[in-house]
């Protein structure tokens, strides 16, 4: 076992090149976030608002309970109230009662807001097709996110922010 002082040459640049992978994942996730915000605002919406009701509308007429759609959002469901909130004032999310749990509430997208969300369908368009034209080999590409997602998870899984180590 080699402490950081005995670190070879290889294992530097292997840290390096990991460090490089952090930056653009870092870089990819800020590009996300605009993109979010761009298709959020084509589309006439606040992003939390948007990201739900494109995820609602992804999982069909059936809809999603809020508590897996802030499971799949990667929030509380607490954090739904707000943007489910507006949807459902605006007429583009319905609020029902699952008929399976009587305690859950099943958002399901309206007509009105499956319209809503073409508004910023070109613009999806658009970087699906540039993303087609740049990477040729997209479930290459599809494994090599899987795997550095699963890496950060695995790493981060039950670890309070503030036991991680600094720098």
């Amino acid at each position: 076992m080699t402490t950081q002082a005995e670190t070879t040459p290889e294992q530097t640049l292997e840290q390096r090149g990991a460090r490089q992978v952090v930056e653009q994942i870092s870089s990819l996730a800020r590009n996300l976030s605009r993109l979010q915000n761009a298709l959020a605002q084509a589309a006439g919406l606040r992003a939390p608002a948007h990201a739900l009701l494109s995820l609602v509308a992804e999982a069909g007429p059936q809809g999603l309970t809020v508590s897996e759609a802030a499971q799949r959002l990667g929030v509380r469901p607490q954090a739904l109230t707000t943007p489910s909130n507006e949807l459902c004032r605006e007429g583009f999310l319905e609020r029902l009662k699952d008929q399976h749990d009587r305690r859950a509430r099943r958002l399901v997208a309206t007509p009105a807001g499956l319209e809503r969300l073409r508004l910023s369908q070109h613009l999806q368009h658009r970087v699906l097709d540039n993303i087609l034209a740049r990477v040729p080999a997209t479930k290459v590409a599809e494994l090599i996110l899987n795997r550095l997602d699963d890496a950060l998870r695995e790493t981060l899984q039950g670890t309070d922010p503030g036991e991680l180590p600094a720098g």
